[in-house]
């Protein structure tokens, strides 16, 4: 789990440092102090593997803490939080076992922590079959963040017009990009971009 560091902006943190050819659009935005009230008693959480929230959610809930709010913030990261004051905090002492299931770290939230990655699926058209296989979807994924997996049917070849690749990604640009592969002297061209409105709110603490 990640932080801020002081004079490190916003923007660099989720899309890292730039040449500074382009300058930096500012808006500055009042802090909402009704929501914060409930946030200082709140819990930032790592979600350990690919843990479902909503049932997370439902866990806590039939534990007894019906006040108690699990919500994505991005990244494998969630907000535990309640409107009730020191309701979060009970229930982190009483089902410890229980919450060390669902994440691998949890901290008390504070405005430095965000999700600096997602998770997106990628389409690739294009691929000479002859390339097709996981080290092709491997090195295609490393090209654009960390690879983490692919749909059934790109690995039973149910179908060769596209591949569907999993990633984590620091970019927060819509992916579309038209790459060359080499084969044995002869270049090819592959197009690959981002699904819309199928990525899951992901991946690590940060900022």
């Amino acid at each position: 789990m990640e932080e801020s560091q002081p004079g490190r902006s916003f923007r660099t943190a989720l899309v890292g440092d730039s040449n500074g050819s382009e300058k930096a659009i500012v808006l500055k935005v009042p802090v909402n102090e009704t929501l914060c009230k409930e946030l200082r008693g709140s819990m930032v959480g790592t979600l350990a593997c690919e843990k479902d929230v909503k049932r997370i959610q439902t866990t806590i809930y039939m534990e007894g803490f019906q006040s108690i709010s699990v919500t994505p913030m991005g990244g494998n990261m969630a907000l535990i939080r309640s409107s009730n004051e020191g309701d979060v905090e009970r229930m982190v002492r009483r089902k410890k076992e229980c919450l060390d299931y669902y994440f691998s770290e949890m901290k008390s939230w504070n405005p430095g922590l965000l999700a600096i990655q997602r998770e997106v699926w990628l389409q690739v058209y294009g691929i000479p079959i002859h390339i097709w296989g996981e080290t092709l979807f491997k090195l295609v994924g490393a090209k654009f963040g960390v690879f983490l997996d692919f749909d059934e049917e790109t690995a039973s070849m149910a179908r060769f017009d596209v591949a569907r690749l999993k990633i984590l990604t620091t970019t927060w640009a819509f992916i579309d990009v038209n790459l060359k592969v080499e084969v044995e002297g002869v270049v090819f061209n592959i197009w690959v971009v981002e699904e819309r409105g199928r990525q899951r709110p992901v991946v690590v603490l940060g900022g």
